[in-house]
């Protein structure tokens, strides 16, 4: 299933906890590759959303979705913290 675990402090208090998303034709761009909902993409779809983004951004769309350098760092930064917190058992600072 292509499922996420999302919890969210925005909820109301006595509302707040898990909840399961499955992902579906109302996220893009999932809608085009697979119409029914909490299907996985393959590499293959992963791969031809990649190449749309970069082909978009290239042609100047500000909105496209690509990581630049900058970005990431601040990935590498976040998985370097979860390695620490595993390590130390505890939260750490990112």
């Amino acid at each position: 299933m292509n499922e996420l675990q999302l919890y969210s402090v925005d909820d109301p208090v006595g509302q707040q906890g898990y909840r399961t998303l499955i992902a579906g034709p109302e996220h893009p761009p999932y809608r085009q590759f697979i119409p029914a909902p909490g299907h996985g993409l393959g590499f293959n779809e992963l791969k031809v959303i990649e190449c749309h983004e970069l082909l978009m951004a290239i042609g100047g769309d500000m909105n496209a979705n690509v990581s630049d350098f900058d970005k990431g760092l601040e990935i590498e930064q976040v998985v370097h913290a979860m390695a620490r917190s595993a390590e130390a058992q505890c939260w750490v600072d990112v």
